[in-house]
Parts: C-alpha cells; sequence; structure tokens
C-alpha cells in the first residue's frame, strides 16, 4: 500500500491498487497476488460493528451519514465475497438488536468508561480472538481489544474542533472519552484527504495508520423517477414548480441561516417563483433557522420538511432548480454527490472537503459570503446554459464514486490487517 510522499497518508486513489513496481511484475506473478488478496479476504472472520444502525433501524428508521456508510458496506462487502458479521453493543439506550447480530457484552458506555479510567480491555477480551480475527469499528464505537486489531472509521473530529458546533451537554466529558477511545484502534479510515490533518491534530493518531477511502453514492439516486409521481408525491407538501432545496439536519455547522440571508436578498418575485425548500430535523442550537423559515413560510417563499421519506428525498432532488449546501465543515459532502446524481445543479461552500468531493463540477463560495450566494442563486435561475453544464459536470462527477470501490478499498485494508496480525 502506497502511501502520498507529501503526508505520509495512504491516499484513496492507491489503496489496493497496484503500485508501479507491481505493474512490472510478470502478469503471472500478478495474477497470484491477486487471487492471494481474495483468498485473505474471504477467510477473514470480520466483526462488523453496526450498534448505531441497530439504534437507528429500532427506533424511526432515520439513518445519518454513519448509519448510511454501514448499511452500504454490509450491501456490498458481500459482492467482493467477504461476509461480514454484525455486532453491536446490548442494550443501547434501551433498544434492541436484530436476530441476525451477534451481540457483543455490556454496554459501550460502561465498558468506554471502565477501559479508560482503569486502562484495562473490554468485557469479551479474552472470547473475541475465538469468534473474529479483525473488528471494524464502523460508528464511533471503538472498543479496547487486545486480541484482535480493530479498524476504526474516524469521519471527522467536528465535536473535538469546534465544541460549539455540537450539544454542549458533558460535552467536554464526551469529547474526552471519544479522543480517549480512538486512540485504541490500531488502523484508521476516513472519507476525505482534507480531514486527515485535523484527525493527527485533534486525535494524536499517527498519520501513517490513517487510510482514506471515499464514499460512493447509491445507485438509485440515478435513476429517474417519471414526471407525473414526482409531482404527485410533492403535491403532498403542496410543493410545485422549481425550488431551491437544502437537505440535512437544522444545526450550527450546516450553517443554513447565511443560505436563507443569501435566499432573502432575492426579488421577492423571484423568491415566490422559485422558493427555498428545507428538508431536515431541527438539530442542536437550531433556533433562528426555525424562526427563519417560520417567516419564510408565512410570505409563501419557502417550506421546512421536518422529515421525508427517502422517496420523497429522491423526488425533491429530481425536482429542484439547484441545491445549496453551504456548510461551514463537512468530513466528505455525500449530500453533493447525491445531488450530482440527481441531475440537480449545486451551489456549495469552497470549505472543507466539499471541493475535494465536488471537484471543477459545482459552483463553490465561501460559506460566509452573503452576496456571493445571492448572486449565484440568481444566475442559477436566470441562465439556463449555466444551469445545464452544471447538471452534466455533476452527473459526470458522481459517476466516479461508487460504495463497491469503496468496498474493494477497504477490503485490501482488511487483507493487509490479516497479514500483519
Amino acid at each position: 500500500m502506497s502511501s502520498d510522499p507529501n503526508n505520509g497518508v495512504a491516499v484513496s486513489d492507491s489503496i489496493g491498487a497496484p503500485s508501479n513496481a507491481a505493474q512490472t511484475m510478470p502478469r503471472q506473478q500478478s495474477e497470484r497476488s491477486a487471487a492471494f488478496q481474495r483468498s485473505a479476504c474471504t477467510t477473514i472472520r470480520l466483526a462488523f460493528g453496526t450498534t448505531v444502525l441497530e439504534r437507528a433501524l429500532h427506533s424511526d428508521g432515520h439513518l445519518d451519514g454513519i448509519g448510511i456508510y454501514t448499511l452500504e458496506m454490509l450491501r456490498h462487502l458481500p459482492r467482493i465475497g467477504i461476509t461480514p458479521q454484525k455486532v453491536a453493543f446490548e442494550g443501547f439506550r434501551g433498544t434492541q438488536i436484530g436476530s441476525d447480530v451477534f451481540p457483543l457484552p455490556g454496554r459501550f458506555s460502561r465498558n468506554l468508561l471502565k477501559s479508560a479510567v482503569l486502562g484495562i480491555p473490554f468485557s469479551g477480551n479474552r472470547d473475541i480472538s475465538g469468534h473474529f480475527d479483525l473488528f471494524h469499528a464502523t460508528d464511533h464505537h471503538i472498543p479496547k481489544y487486545t486480541r484482535v486489531p480493530v479498524l476504526a472509521n474516524l469521519m471527522d473530529p467536528v465535536p473535538l474542533m469546534n465544541p460549539d458546533w455540537s450539544d454542549s451537554h458533558l460535552r467536554r466529558v464526551k469529547n474526552w472519552f471519544f479522543r480517549r477511545s480512538a486512540q485504541w484502534a490500531d488502523r484508521y479510515v476516513t472519507i476525505s484527504q482534507f480531514v486527515v490533518s485535523d484527525l493527527v491534530t485533534y486525535f494524536g493518531i499517527p498519520r501513517h495508520k490513517i487510510d482514506v477511502v471515499e464514499l460512493g453514492v447509491d445507485d438509485i439516486y440515478f435513476e429517474p423517477i417519471p414526471e407525473d409521481e414526482r409531482i404527485a408525491n410533492l403535491a403532498t407538501f403542496g410543493i410545485k414548480g422549481p425550488f431551491f432545496l437544502f437537505i440535512g439536519t437544522l444545526q450550527p455547522r450546516k450553517n443554513v441561516s447565511h443560505v436563507i440571508d443569501a435566499f432573502n436578498r432575492l426579488p421577492l418575485k423571484m423568491r415566490r417563483a422559485c422558493p427555498l425548500v428545507v428538508a431536515g430535523r431541527a438539530g442542536w442550537s437550531s433556533e433562528r433557522e426555525r424562526d427563519q423559515l417560520a417567516k419564510l413560510s408565512a410570505e409563501g417563499t419557502g417550506q421546512w420538511l421536518d422529515y421525508v421519506t427517502p422517496f420523497q428525498k429522491r423526488c425533491l432532488l429530481q425536482s429542484a432548480r439547484a441545491f445549496v449546501f453551504p456548510s461551514l465543515y463537512e468530513g466528505f459532502g455525500l449530500p453533493v454527490l447525491e445531488a450530482f446524481a440527481s441531475r440537480l445543479p449545486v451551489i456549495a461552500s469552497d470549505f472543507s472537503s466539499i471541493p475535494e468531493v465536488a471537484g471543477n463540477a459545482a459552483a463553490l463560495l465561501p460559506p460566509r459570503d452573503i452576496e456571493a450566494w445571492t448572486s449565484a442563486m440568481t444566475r442559477i435561475v436566470e441562465d439556463d446554459q449555466w444551469h445545464d453544464s452544471l447538471v452534466g459536470a455533476g452527473l459526470l462527477r458522481a459517476q466516479g464514486f461508487t460504495w463497491s470501490e469503496t468496498a474493494r478499498k477497504t477490503a485490501a485494508i482488511y487483507s493487509d490487517m490479516a497479514a500483519q496480525a
């Protein structure tokens, strides 16, 4: 596995791909090497953490970014010969776990406290190697095991780097435990090159232990929904005609208030012809955004949809005039790819990982430059040629991000860790 000479981080494009030296090997030797990697993967007894996913599936069914990642990997790993065994900690917040899930002993919070304070392994440490060869902690529930290697996903360090963006309740205590548990893993996967240096800074983990594997976009977003179905579905919300769309939780990091301020600078006639639709639940410290959205609704220029189903989400993406995404920090920015795949032009923040994901396929703007956002929103309404060019560029960009490739690159890490165990 090669590393970027500039930062010592394994580059996503090289994960599982042959190096220059490998490309010069005789064909027979290359084939033997590939066959060995496939064999190693299929024989790994993989514990695949699903605690957060189980919580969602046994409550309201709403999946956040971690839940989507976990579910997609469970779908795609078996297609390349890996059968992950779902594992979850018992009694997480009183929720149940599925019958196909291997129960890990004790609650995660109790194990975490014991291991962080006393330095001892999690319950079941002695027995874990009898069941598994590798533990993949997909959802920030990172155990302290000494009998099997642990691979941990770290999507971003947002709670540590900017506590004001997270729920303040016991935040300092939660951050201490989060940072402590993150250091227990043997290796890490993150989702963009941008976030690597922040993980090193805020978690104190070595660069050489971090691999970058980008996320994918679900194939279903590329599938057009018949227009009559979209119209009928959106009519249940009272939505018709073109509109600006934001999808995501209302919270300070998403910067929704600034895009509302930019929208409010548009002429009233344009705002009524192309209103702003926000789909997402109210998160922590979202009072201002909720007040702003209530005013838009009162004047007939906007609408807040607290929750939408996956199908309703696709109807929105395929019916809007543009997707607006002014986030102040993203570990990846999957909603940008989902909009691209839905043939929806994107106006997005030019900060954090978003330029890395969007490339040249979106209109990228400083997230707090309200005048620039107003100008871009005006242009996307009036300039059909620009609108259509962004649609084409975005669709092409989205086709380069697949969950099958995410699974393949992750499998290469499994093989590497198994070989070193």
